[in-house]
């Protein structure tokens, strides 16, 4: 809901990852993420969210609605 904020996490299927992911939003505006997965609730939209280590890429939709 807007302005509700959540972390994100990721676990890749390669157990030899080091590396957490860096998270992106395609609709910052919408939903903003920090590179470790705060995400929160800007305004109403959808955002997709994508989390990558390099190799691998986690995607996330969200839905953002009035209270």
């Amino acid at each position: 809901m807007l302005g509700d904020s959540v972390q994100l996490g990721t676990r890749y299927a390669d157990r030899d990852s080091q590396n957490a992911g860096r998270w992106t939003s395609d609709a910052p505006a919408v939903v903003s993420v920090t590179p470790s997965g705060l995400a929160r609730a800007l305004r109403v939209g959808t955002a997709r969210l994508t989390a990558t280590d390099g190799r691998q890429a986690v995607v996330v939709r969200f839905t953002v609605t009035e209270r």
